[in-house]
Protein backbone atom coordinates (compact mmCIF):
# COMPACT_ATOMS: atom_id res chain seq x y z
CA UNK A 1 0.00 0.00 0.00
CA UNK A 2 0.99 3.50 -0.82
CA UNK A 3 0.10 5.39 2.42
CA UNK A 4 0.45 4.86 6.17
CA UNK A 5 -3.06 3.10 7.05
CA UNK A 6 -1.66 1.92 10.77
CA UNK A 7 -3.90 4.55 12.20
CA UNK A 8 -6.88 2.19 11.68
CA UNK A 9 -5.57 0.31 14.39
CA UNK A 10 -6.49 2.77 16.91
CA UNK A 11 -10.27 3.07 16.08
CA UNK A 12 -13.16 1.43 16.55
CA UNK A 13 -14.35 0.79 13.24
CA UNK A 14 -17.96 0.14 11.73
CA UNK A 15 -17.61 -1.37 8.41
CA UNK A 16 -20.19 -1.63 5.68
CA UNK A 17 -20.39 -3.37 2.39
CA UNK A 18 -22.69 -4.72 0.01
CA UNK A 19 -21.45 -5.40 -3.46
CA UNK A 20 -18.05 -7.87 -3.64
CA UNK A 21 -15.76 -4.93 -4.85
CA UNK A 22 -16.10 -3.42 -1.06
CA UNK A 23 -16.91 -6.65 0.98
CA UNK A 24 -13.49 -8.54 -0.21
CA UNK A 25 -11.57 -5.44 0.17
CA UNK A 26 -12.97 -5.07 3.68
CA UNK A 27 -12.75 -8.19 4.85
CA UNK A 28 -8.75 -8.79 3.42
CA UNK A 29 -8.19 -5.01 5.23
CA UNK A 30 -8.98 -6.14 8.58
CA UNK A 31 -6.92 -9.33 8.10
CA UNK A 32 -3.73 -7.75 7.02
CA UNK A 33 -3.97 -5.08 9.73
CA UNK A 34 -5.41 -7.59 12.38
CA UNK A 35 -7.64 -5.73 13.34
CA UNK A 36 -9.79 -6.43 16.93
CA UNK A 37 -12.01 -3.32 17.29
CA UNK A 38 -14.51 -3.78 15.07
CA UNK A 39 -18.26 -5.00 14.09
CA UNK A 40 -18.90 -5.85 10.37
CA UNK A 41 -22.67 -4.89 8.44
CA UNK A 42 -23.50 -6.33 5.34
CA UNK A 43 -27.27 -6.75 3.43
CA UNK A 44 -25.64 -9.53 1.61
CA UNK A 45 -24.58 -13.03 2.40
CA UNK A 46 -21.12 -14.61 0.05
CA UNK A 47 -19.80 -17.86 0.31
CA UNK A 48 -16.28 -16.54 0.56
CA UNK A 49 -17.09 -15.03 3.97
CA UNK A 50 -15.75 -18.35 4.88
CA UNK A 51 -12.13 -17.50 3.40
CA UNK A 52 -12.18 -15.45 6.22
CA UNK A 53 -12.82 -15.50 10.07
CA UNK A 54 -14.52 -12.67 10.61
CA UNK A 55 -18.42 -12.62 11.80
CA UNK A 56 -20.40 -10.16 9.17
CA UNK A 57 -23.89 -9.63 10.67
CA UNK A 58 -26.64 -8.37 9.12
CA UNK A 59 -27.62 -4.57 9.46
CA UNK A 60 -29.91 -3.12 12.48
CA UNK A 61 -33.57 -2.04 11.49
CA UNK A 62 -31.58 1.65 11.03
CA UNK A 63 -28.49 2.84 10.34
CA UNK A 64 -28.80 5.03 13.47
CA UNK A 65 -29.48 1.87 15.50
CA UNK A 66 -26.21 0.16 14.74
CA UNK A 67 -24.10 3.27 14.75
CA UNK A 68 -25.66 4.26 18.62
CA UNK A 69 -25.33 0.92 19.59
CA UNK A 70 -21.44 0.09 18.56
CA UNK A 71 -20.72 3.61 18.61
CA UNK A 72 -17.62 3.69 16.37
CA UNK A 73 -15.22 6.31 15.95
CA UNK A 74 -15.10 5.66 12.50
CA UNK A 75 -17.26 4.06 9.72
CA UNK A 76 -15.71 2.54 6.85
CA UNK A 77 -17.95 1.74 3.77
CA UNK A 78 -17.59 -0.15 0.09
CA UNK A 79 -19.36 1.64 -2.80
CA UNK A 80 -21.71 -0.34 -4.18
CA UNK A 81 -24.07 -0.04 -7.43
CA UNK A 82 -27.04 -2.34 -6.26
CA UNK A 83 -27.46 -1.06 -2.43
CA UNK A 84 -27.78 2.13 -0.82
CA UNK A 85 -26.97 0.64 2.41
CA UNK A 86 -23.74 2.34 2.65
CA UNK A 87 -24.73 5.81 1.68
CA UNK A 88 -27.44 5.53 4.38
CA UNK A 89 -24.70 4.56 7.14
CA UNK A 90 -22.64 7.54 5.60
CA UNK A 91 -25.48 9.98 5.78
CA UNK A 92 -25.98 8.84 9.54
CA UNK A 93 -22.57 9.06 10.67
CA UNK A 94 -21.91 12.75 8.89
CA UNK A 95 -24.87 13.74 10.95
CA UNK A 96 -23.59 12.56 14.22
CA UNK A 97 -20.39 14.06 13.41
CA UNK A 98 -18.70 10.43 12.86
CA UNK A 99 -15.23 10.18 11.00
CA UNK A 100 -15.87 8.20 7.30
CA UNK A 101 -13.84 6.76 4.70
CA UNK A 102 -14.84 4.63 1.22
CA UNK A 103 -13.04 2.47 -0.52
CA UNK A 104 -13.52 2.36 -4.23
CA UNK A 105 -12.31 -1.19 -5.87
CA UNK A 106 -12.62 0.12 -9.46
CA UNK A 107 -11.96 2.84 -12.01
CA UNK A 108 -15.32 3.42 -13.38
CA UNK A 109 -18.16 5.95 -11.94
CA UNK A 110 -16.42 7.21 -9.05
CA UNK A 111 -18.53 10.13 -8.25
CA UNK A 112 -21.61 8.29 -9.43
CA UNK A 113 -21.60 5.76 -6.20
CA UNK A 114 -21.76 8.76 -3.96
CA UNK A 115 -25.34 9.92 -5.37
CA UNK A 116 -28.33 8.55 -3.17
CA UNK A 117 -31.48 7.92 -4.54
CA UNK A 118 -32.69 11.21 -4.36
CA UNK A 119 -30.13 12.37 -6.47
CA UNK A 120 -28.14 13.82 -3.79
CA UNK A 121 -24.32 13.00 -2.83
CA UNK A 122 -23.09 11.84 0.21
CA UNK A 123 -19.56 11.71 0.05
CA UNK A 124 -17.45 10.85 3.13
CA UNK A 125 -14.34 12.81 4.54
CA UNK A 126 -11.90 10.25 2.87
CA UNK A 127 -11.64 8.33 -0.71
CA UNK A 128 -9.48 5.34 -1.07
CA UNK A 129 -9.02 4.01 -4.35
CA UNK A 130 -6.43 1.94 -5.54
CA UNK A 131 -4.35 3.56 -7.51
CA UNK A 132 -2.87 7.45 -8.94
CA UNK A 133 -5.20 6.75 -12.77
CA UNK A 134 -8.00 6.21 -10.50
CA UNK A 135 -7.40 9.18 -8.09
CA UNK A 136 -7.05 11.26 -11.28
CA UNK A 137 -10.10 9.97 -13.11
CA UNK A 138 -12.04 10.69 -9.49
CA UNK A 139 -10.78 14.65 -10.18
CA UNK A 140 -11.76 14.30 -13.23
CA UNK A 141 -15.24 13.68 -11.93
CA UNK A 142 -15.54 16.20 -9.44
CA UNK A 143 -14.00 14.41 -6.59
CA UNK A 144 -12.04 16.41 -4.41
CA UNK A 145 -8.66 15.86 -4.89
CA UNK A 146 -7.70 15.99 -0.49
CA UNK A 147 -10.37 13.17 -0.11
CA UNK A 148 -8.88 11.08 -2.20
CA UNK A 149 -5.89 8.28 -1.18
CA UNK A 150 -4.27 5.87 -2.96
CA UNK A 151 -4.48 2.91 -1.16
CA UNK A 152 -4.22 -0.05 -2.84
CA UNK A 153 -6.56 -3.15 -3.09
CA UNK A 154 -5.83 -5.00 0.16
CA UNK A 155 -7.86 -7.82 -1.32
CA UNK A 156 -4.67 -8.08 -3.63
CA UNK A 157 -2.55 -8.42 -1.07
CA UNK A 158 -4.39 -11.37 0.82
CA UNK A 159 -4.95 -13.42 -2.24
CA UNK A 160 -1.59 -13.90 -3.56
CA UNK A 161 -1.30 -16.60 -0.55
CA UNK A 162 -4.62 -17.84 -0.99
CA UNK A 163 -5.49 -21.48 -1.58
CA UNK A 164 -8.44 -23.22 -2.21
CA UNK A 165 -10.28 -25.41 0.58
CA UNK A 166 -11.52 -27.46 -1.85
CA UNK A 167 -9.95 -30.21 -4.46
CA UNK A 168 -10.30 -29.66 -8.26
CA UNK A 169 -12.67 -33.26 -7.95
CA UNK A 170 -14.83 -32.11 -4.89
CA UNK A 171 -15.01 -28.82 -6.54
CA UNK A 172 -16.42 -29.95 -9.61
CA UNK A 173 -18.71 -33.05 -8.70
CA UNK A 174 -20.11 -30.48 -6.38
CA UNK A 175 -21.34 -28.57 -9.26
CA UNK A 176 -22.42 -31.30 -10.90
CA UNK A 177 -19.06 -32.10 -13.46
CA UNK A 178 -17.29 -34.63 -14.48
CA UNK A 179 -14.11 -34.51 -12.00
CA UNK A 180 -11.36 -34.21 -14.51
CA UNK A 181 -13.00 -32.23 -16.73
CA UNK A 182 -10.96 -28.76 -17.97
CA UNK A 183 -12.66 -25.98 -18.56
CA UNK A 184 -12.66 -21.96 -19.34
CA UNK A 185 -13.69 -19.56 -16.63
CA UNK A 186 -15.87 -16.72 -18.73
CA UNK A 187 -17.01 -13.95 -16.02
CA UNK A 188 -18.92 -10.89 -18.00
CA UNK A 189 -19.02 -7.84 -16.15
CA UNK A 190 -22.99 -7.00 -15.47
CA UNK A 191 -22.76 -3.74 -17.91
CA UNK A 192 -26.84 -3.54 -18.41
CA UNK A 193 -26.98 -2.25 -14.94
CA UNK A 194 -24.17 0.59 -15.84
CA UNK A 195 -24.85 3.99 -16.05
CA UNK A 196 -22.21 4.08 -18.59
CA UNK A 197 -22.42 3.18 -22.87
CA UNK A 198 -19.79 0.54 -23.83
CA UNK A 199 -20.98 0.05 -26.95
CA UNK A 200 -22.00 -3.96 -26.21
CA UNK A 201 -22.69 -5.52 -23.04
CA UNK A 202 -22.68 -9.02 -21.81
CA UNK A 203 -25.95 -10.31 -23.61
CA UNK A 204 -24.43 -9.51 -27.02
CA UNK A 205 -20.91 -10.73 -25.68
CA UNK A 206 -22.40 -13.78 -24.78
CA UNK A 207 -24.69 -14.34 -27.85
CA UNK A 208 -21.87 -13.59 -29.97
CA UNK A 209 -19.55 -16.19 -27.80
CA UNK A 210 -22.74 -18.89 -27.82
CA UNK A 211 -22.17 -18.17 -32.09
CA UNK A 212 -18.46 -18.84 -32.43
CA UNK A 213 -18.80 -22.09 -30.46
CA UNK A 214 -21.37 -23.45 -32.77
CA UNK A 215 -18.97 -22.90 -35.79
CA UNK A 216 -15.96 -23.91 -34.23
CA UNK A 217 -16.60 -26.94 -32.09
CA UNK A 218 -13.05 -28.32 -31.93
CA UNK A 219 -11.55 -24.19 -30.33
CA UNK A 220 -11.98 -25.09 -26.77
CA UNK A 221 -10.21 -28.90 -26.67
CA UNK A 222 -12.31 -30.76 -25.09
CA UNK A 223 -13.00 -27.95 -22.91
CA UNK A 224 -16.53 -26.48 -21.05
CA UNK A 225 -16.58 -22.55 -21.22
CA UNK A 226 -18.07 -22.31 -17.40
CA UNK A 227 -19.61 -18.89 -16.98
CA UNK A 228 -19.37 -17.39 -13.44
CA UNK A 229 -22.78 -14.77 -13.28
CA UNK A 230 -21.75 -11.15 -10.98
CA UNK A 231 -24.22 -11.33 -8.18
CA UNK A 232 -25.39 -8.40 -9.66
CA UNK A 233 -25.91 -10.00 -13.04
CA UNK A 234 -29.29 -10.51 -14.87
CA UNK A 235 -28.92 -14.38 -14.59
CA UNK A 236 -32.32 -15.18 -16.93
CA UNK A 237 -31.26 -13.47 -19.71
CA UNK A 238 -27.40 -14.99 -19.93
CA UNK A 239 -29.53 -18.55 -18.96
CA UNK A 240 -31.43 -18.06 -22.54
CA UNK A 241 -28.22 -17.61 -24.23
CA UNK A 242 -26.13 -20.33 -22.41
CA UNK A 243 -29.18 -22.79 -22.68
CA UNK A 244 -28.34 -22.44 -26.43
CA UNK A 245 -24.48 -24.06 -26.40
CA UNK A 246 -23.81 -27.63 -25.05
CA UNK A 247 -20.24 -26.24 -24.50
CA UNK A 248 -21.30 -23.61 -22.03
CA UNK A 249 -22.67 -23.90 -18.68
CA UNK A 250 -24.19 -21.63 -16.49
CA UNK A 251 -23.07 -22.11 -12.85
CA UNK A 252 -24.70 -20.64 -9.56
CA UNK A 253 -23.32 -16.59 -8.74
CA UNK A 254 -22.79 -17.89 -5.48
CA UNK A 255 -20.16 -20.27 -6.46
CA UNK A 256 -16.89 -19.00 -5.31
CA UNK A 257 -14.44 -16.90 -7.57
CA UNK A 258 -11.10 -17.58 -6.21
CA UNK A 259 -11.66 -21.51 -6.50
CA UNK A 260 -13.04 -21.01 -10.20
CA UNK A 261 -10.26 -19.48 -11.06
CA UNK A 262 -7.84 -21.66 -9.53
CA UNK A 263 -8.80 -24.36 -11.25
CA UNK A 264 -9.46 -22.79 -14.99
CA UNK A 265 -6.93 -23.12 -17.82
CA UNK A 266 -7.88 -19.68 -18.86
CA UNK A 267 -10.00 -16.60 -17.56
CA UNK A 268 -12.08 -14.39 -20.21
CA UNK A 269 -13.75 -11.16 -19.79
CA UNK A 270 -14.20 -7.81 -19.91
CA UNK A 271 -13.57 -5.10 -17.30
CA UNK A 272 -14.59 -7.28 -14.91
CA UNK A 273 -11.53 -7.45 -11.14
CA UNK A 274 -11.69 -10.81 -11.76
CA UNK A 275 -9.30 -10.82 -14.39
CA UNK A 276 -6.60 -8.60 -12.41
CA UNK A 277 -7.64 -11.17 -9.86
CA UNK A 278 -6.57 -14.26 -11.80
CA UNK A 279 -3.34 -12.36 -13.30
CA UNK A 280 -1.99 -12.56 -9.31
CA UNK A 281 -3.29 -15.67 -9.09
CA UNK A 282 -0.77 -16.85 -12.00
CA UNK A 283 -3.41 -17.41 -14.46
CA UNK A 284 -3.91 -17.06 -18.00
CA UNK A 285 -6.21 -13.92 -18.67
CA UNK A 286 -7.90 -12.81 -22.15
CA UNK A 287 -10.13 -9.89 -22.58
CA UNK A 288 -12.99 -9.39 -25.35
CA UNK A 289 -13.93 -6.04 -26.37
CA UNK A 290 -15.57 -5.96 -29.80
CA UNK A 291 -14.78 -2.96 -32.09
CA UNK A 292 -18.07 -1.51 -31.06
CA UNK A 293 -16.95 -1.12 -27.81
CA UNK A 294 -16.47 2.66 -26.55
CA UNK A 295 -14.85 2.23 -23.03
CA UNK A 296 -12.30 0.25 -22.16
CA UNK A 297 -10.98 1.27 -18.32
CA UNK A 298 -8.94 -1.22 -17.97
CA UNK A 299 -7.21 -0.36 -21.04
CA UNK A 300 -3.64 0.34 -18.91
CA UNK A 301 -4.25 -2.08 -16.25
CA UNK A 302 -2.00 -4.98 -17.44
CA UNK A 303 -5.68 -6.93 -17.37
CA UNK A 304 -4.48 -9.45 -20.35
CA UNK A 305 -4.45 -9.22 -24.16
CA UNK A 306 -7.13 -8.05 -25.91
CA UNK A 307 -9.20 -9.75 -28.99
CA UNK A 308 -11.94 -7.63 -30.76
CA UNK A 309 -13.69 -11.59 -31.62
CA UNK A 310 -13.88 -14.69 -29.70
CA UNK A 311 -11.87 -16.39 -33.19
CA UNK A 312 -8.94 -13.85 -32.41
CA UNK A 313 -8.95 -14.79 -28.16
CA UNK A 314 -9.19 -18.20 -28.57
CA UNK A 315 -6.62 -18.80 -31.35
CA UNK A 316 -4.12 -16.09 -29.56
CA UNK A 317 -4.34 -17.92 -26.04
CA UNK A 318 -5.08 -21.44 -26.89
CA UNK A 319 -1.13 -22.13 -26.40
CA UNK A 320 -1.11 -20.94 -22.62
CA UNK A 321 -3.74 -23.53 -21.59
CA UNK A 322 -2.54 -26.22 -19.34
Amino acid sequence: MSFNNGWLLKERILFVFSDPGGAKPILALITNLGLTDYKVVSDRRYSFYTDFDIPVCAPAQTPEADISEFLPSLVFTGTSYTSQIELNYLRVSKDMQIATVSFIDHWTNLSKRFINAGGTAVLPDEIWVVDDAAASKGVSEGLLAETLKVSGNPYHVWLAAWKPSLTRSRFLTGLGLNADLKYVLYVPDPLTNSPDNYGFDELNATQALVDFLKNNRDALMARKVLLKPHPNQQVESLASEVDASPDMMLIPAETDMNTCIYYSDLVIGFFSSALIEARIMGKPVARYIPASALLDPLHDKNSGPVASTFEMLFANNRNKWN
